[in-house]
């Protein structure tokens, strides 16, 4: 402090010397007292303290010297709550840019939720226009006898990467000879480009055989469903199943159950007599022990068919590679109903190894009958469900149903109508060739529309058929557009033509 008051002191005495004697400042001593001054007016606790100190007032300067530091000190706990303050902006505002990338992630999703709705609602819109049905690819041998013919009904199941897995029945049945009459388990391209075959048996109506290989007997139903391993609930692959006898009969009591072909025929679970359940759909199972029809229990999540063993009562989970037996014990119907209940079930009807020709409405009449005569007639109807009358599967009818991205098989309505015009017999206004339309459309359960297809056909020489109509459209993937188009029934001039069925795309 001494040092500081000689400094002080020296400053006023030469100041007043200068002053007293009339003797200029010098120019830089004139910069340096203005600064001194302005500074100093500006931080009058230093001025007081500079003075005090000049003065030896020491209190006086420790006071000022207090207050300097107390300002100093508010000042610096200002700072430290406005630096806090940014601290915390500048962590919160990291913690804003560290969601960026999930902001991105959702923004992208509600993006793709949005276009995929919208694409679901043009889908939708698009749905309702009748969409030209070409054939692409031939795939049966066309020839004047009948075993040539194909038969018209399918089970289908169409996948939403436009694949189609599909089992076709045999038009006749022979054990005498192999004819072209045999039934196929097929898989369609999603392009279009080919027809896969993966399995395929010619129906005899007289023997029956327990691991059917070429042959396999009449009475017996089937589908081909995508069924998981034991092991692994993800591991899904189509698998021929079969429900069917233990003798050439007819009879109940010769009944055997279902089992997968890789597991063979001693592996059939006979399914209890007469205790079923209904699907969230309202399609009930079907275990009358009939040669005629058979429903089942598919579990849409371990991807298994589920029935309860009629000797144990026990719940048996059917997988391709084997079963595992539940120790899950049902007493009757309403044990089913409740299982079922709690969880995700779709009933699979069988269809039977031989049908020729589905069946469907007369439009004069509204008759049920064949529509082997919709060459020449109107027909319309249904393969599924409505107005609670169900056509699916068994000895009669067609049946679709569709396997989801979220691998959940449902069934699918599939509706017919057609209109064919008979021809005109040649008179001296000449001969007048048949012409036919025929309309599928395609919805799932809920009502709404999948597809709406529309093909045309005119005869290939005057005075002849315009083809087989009724069941030309035999299925259509409503994902990819293709399908199978079988003209069946095709007349040119006095003969007749069977085996016309080619792979079809519809744009």
């Amino acid at each position: 402090m001494a040092t500081l008051n000689n400094a002080v002191q020296s400053l006023v005495d030469n100041l007043h010397s200068k002053m007293t004697s009339n003797t200029p400042l010098s120019a830089e001593e004139q910069t340096l007292i203005a600064a001194a001054i302005d500074k100093l007016s500006s931080h009058t606790n230093w001025e007081s303290a500079l003075i005090a100190v000049a003065e030896e007032h020491l209190n006086s300067a420790t006071d000022h010297m207090s207050q300097t530091l107390a300002t100093a000190t508010s000042a610096l706990t200002s700072a430290q709550g406005d630096i806090n303050a940014a601290k915390s902006s500048i962590e919160s505002q990291s913690a804003n840019l560290a969601l960026l990338p999930s902001m991105e992630s959702n923004l992208f999703n509600a993006i793709s939720v949005n276009n995929q709705q919208s694409q679901q609602n043009i889908d939708q819109s698009f749905a309702g226009v009748p969409k030209p049905v070409f054939g692409v690819k031939l795939v049966e041998t066309s020839g004047l006898s009948q075993t040539n013919a194909r038969s018209q009904a399918i089970f289908a199941i169409y996948q939403e990467n436009g694949e189609t897995y599909a089992t076709r029945p045999a038009f006749t049945v022979t054990n005498t000879s192999e004819h072209y009459n045999l039934l196929q388990y097929i898989k369609l391209a999603a392009d279009g480009s080919s027809q896969t075959v993966l399995k395929s048996h010619y129906v005899d109506s007289a023997t029956f055989y327990q691991n059917p290989t070429s042959y396999i007997y009449r009475y017996t139903k089937t589908a081909l469903l995508p069924l998981a391993s034991t092991t692994n609930s993800q591991d899904i692959q189509y698998e021929v199943v079969y429900s069917t006898q233990d003798a050439a009969s007819t009879a109940v009591a010769n009944y055997h159950g279902v089992y997968c072909a890789s597991c063979g025929f001693d592996s059939a679970t006979k399914p209890k007599l007469n205790t079923n359940a209904t699907d969230q759909w309202g399609i009930s199972t079907l275990t009358d022990h009939n040669w005629a029809q058979m429903g089942v229990l598919y579990d849409n999540v371990k991807h298994c068919l589920v029935m309860v063993d009629e000797a144990t009562s026990l719940l048996v989970e059917k997988y391709r590679d084997g079963d595992i037996v539940t120790q899950i014990s049902i007493a009757n119907s309403d044990a089913l109903q409740a299982y079922v209940n709690s969880g995700d079930f779709t009933v699979v009807r069988f269809i039977c190894v031989h049908i020729n020709y589905p069946q469907i409405n007369v439009r004069y009449s509204g008759a049920l009958s064949s529509t082997s005569i919709s060459h020449y007639l109107d027909v319309y109807g249904f393969y599924g469900k409505q107005a609670g009358e169900i056509r699916m599967a068994g000895t009669q009818y067609s049946a679709h149903y569709r396997f989801t991205s979220a691998q959940k098989l449902e069934p699918l309505n599939f509706n017919v109508t057609s209109s064919a015009s008979h021809y005109q017999a040649s008179s001296s206004t000449g001969a007048v060739s048949g012409r036919g339309n025929a309309y599928v459309g395609i919805s799932d359960f809920n009502g709404n529309s999948l597809g709406l297809f529309h093909y045309q056909s005119d005869a290939d020489k005057a005075g002849s058929y315009p083809g087989y109509l009724g069941g030309a459209i035999m299925c259509m993937n409503p994902y990819s557009k293709v399908g199978l188009l079988n003209d069946g029934i095709l007349q040119y001039g006095g003969n007749t033509y069977y085996g016309n069925g080619r792979i079809a795309k519809a744009f």
